[in-house]
């Protein structure tokens, strides 16, 4: 099961395995947009995100999503 996303959820850390690899800037239906800490991005990550560096805007579908706390987006375990 996906978490849901919500307007309340902007500015929140987003965490995967532990490592805090972005912030998230807007939320937009089901989807957040991420701000990259690019250097704590790991690869795997990266390519299962399709993000490009040349892109303008770093999205995060729902369905990437395992859950949401007080102050972070948890993505899943499988996107490590």
């Amino acid at each position: 099961m996906n978490a849901e996303l919500s307007d309340d959820d902007e500015g929140k850390a987003v965490v995967n395995s532990n490592q805090r690899i972005g912030t998230t800037t807007d939320i937009a239906g089901d989807t957040a947009y991420v701000d990259p800490n690019w250097n704590d991005v790991p690869e795997g990550v990266f390519d299962q995100l399709d993000w490009d560096r040349s892109d303008d805007q770093y999205t995060i579908p729902e369905s990437a999503i395992s859950g949401v706390k007080d102050d972070e987006v948890l993505l899943r375990d499988e996107l490590s």
